[in-house]
């Protein structure tokens, strides 16, 4: 089973991509703490990291992606970051990071799901095909990369 780990500390937006993402089959390990989740990350070595930018404590989602791109056991999973920001310089900030997808919010969790996906097929050069047609569309219509 597919896995993200979910890290992101607003209680509400958490419970509702766990519960899609769930819905849709990953297995879902949802993180408040982007420390804690940092360092879970390494022992849980999920398919895909889902993080908010902006987190109530440090690290933010740009801090948690550098590090897991230097540690060896997380440095090939991919990262999506959710943001509320429209600024380039945080856009910038986050795929120089190392990040694979950012994804401005609000957005339906459905988008969330789509992309989650897209960035496993890649990892297991799954065609889009696997995808439903509305995922890919909204994925496509989104222009996340």
């Amino acid at each position: 089973m597919t896995s993200v780990l979910l890290v992101d500390p607003f209680s509400d937006e958490r419970e509702m991509y766990r519960y899609c993402l769930d819905a849709a089959g990953f297995a879902v390990h949802p993180f408040s703490d982007s420390q804690l989740a940092c360092k879970a990350a390494v022992h849980l070595a999920p398919d895909v990291i889902v993080a908010r930018l902006h987190q109530l404590q440090p690290p933010d989602g740009i801090e948690l992606t550098r590090r897991c791109r230097k540690c060896n056991a997380t440095n090939r999973i991919p990262i999506v970051i959710l943001t509320t920001s429209i600024k380039r310089d945080d856009r910038r900030a986050a795929k120089s990071a190392g990040c694979d997808s950012y994804l401005l919010l609000p957005c339906l969790p459905d988008l969330i799901v789509a992309e989650v996906r897209r960035l496993t097929s890649i990892r297991l050069n799954v065609t889009p095909q696997t995808m439903s047609s509305l995922e890919w569309a909204a994925v496509r219509r989104h222009g996340s990369r």
